[in-house]
């Protein structure tokens, strides 16, 4: 049982990075197509 403690750890901290990572990912991508929403109709 105790050598699984150090691998659920490594999978936790692995899937809170991804996790992480995604929101960071969404983000962005999310900033850039307001961006660009916000910019088309100016543009037009």
């Amino acid at each position: 049982m105790t050598a699984n403690v150090p691998a659920l750890g490594e999978v936790a901290s692995f899937g809170t990075d991804y996790f992480l990572l995604k929101i960071k990912f969404l983000a962005r991508n999310k900033r850039e197509f307001t961006i660009k929403f916000a910019v088309l109709p100016n543009a037009c």
